[in-house]
């Protein structure tokens, strides 16, 4: 038997060969790329099925019932059910993003187009937050339309600062009465009637109150205590009734 040589390769074949084989493997990236499509739709879709499953339940435990997830995760480990905190905090996002987010924007339409909203913030802190250590001061903004409506409307908008401009990006050009305490940031709103919020007010009289409760005859500060509680005791006895 012969070996070949470079002699005995026609130059012709070898290239329909070549042409061949390119076509093959254009055809298979091609059911490559398609296989790869199919499973991440399959995944995603897997996702929001067991999101639409069990993602409300997770947030009626979580919320309502102040069940945090880590106790959702043992709790779930002694029926035999391995679920992550981490894999239900990923539902928790998804649906969040997906379907609560409309809704919130909704909610914002409808908030801003009454005559008047309530408005704080306090301090919050967030783990793990990219470029922050967890013990860093951000804020959790609070708009809300009081109690004296038909239907509650309250809205959290977290930011990592207090800085005006937050204020200004939520409220726009909200031209009603703005319910809020002295911060200097509410300034920076051109449109909105700042109106002092009476919580914050009874609050520094009730830290004037003198100790000896004998001194609330003669004390201010016990007098401004006690007007507040009568506007209170009016406002309650108006819960009731509708908003016209």
């Amino acid at each position: 038997m012969r070996k070949n040589s470079n002699a005995d390769i026609n130059p012709c074949e070898c290239e329909r060969l070549m042409k061949l084989f390119e076509n093959r493997l254009k055809v298979f990236n091609k059911l490559l790329h398609n296989y790869k499509i199919i499973l991440i739709n399959a995944y995603d879709l897997l996702q929001e099925l067991k999101c639409k499953k069990y993602g409300g339940n997770i947030r009626v435990m979580d919320i309502h019932k102040a069940v945090p997830l880590h106790r959702q995760e043992k709790d779930f480990k002694s029926k035999g059910i391995p679920l992550l905190k981490a894999t239900m905090s990923n539902w928790v996002c998804y649906a969040a993003e997906k379907w609560c987010a409309p809704i919130v924007q909704n909610m914002k339409e409808k908030l801003l187009s009454e005559k008047i909203i309530h408005a704080d913030e306090t301090v919050f802190q967030v783990l793990h937050e990219e470029g922050r250590k967890a013990t860093t001061n951000s804020r959790m903004w609070v708009y809300c339309n009081g109690k004296i409506n038909d239907r509650s409307n309250i809205i959290f908008d977290y930011h990592p600062t207090r800085k005006s401009e937050n204020a200004v990006r939520f409220l726009g050009e909200f031209d009603g009465f703005l319910v809020c305490d002295s911060y200097a940031a509410y300034n920076a709103l051109q449109n909105a009637k700042r109106c002092g919020c009476l919580t914050h007010v009874r609050r520094y009289w009730v830290n004037a109150l003198p100790k000896e409760k004998s001194a609330y005859e003669t004390s201010a500060a016990a007098k401004g205590v006690d007007f507040c509680n009568r506007i209170y005791h009016e406002e309650k006895l108006l819960t009731e009734l509708t908003a016209e």
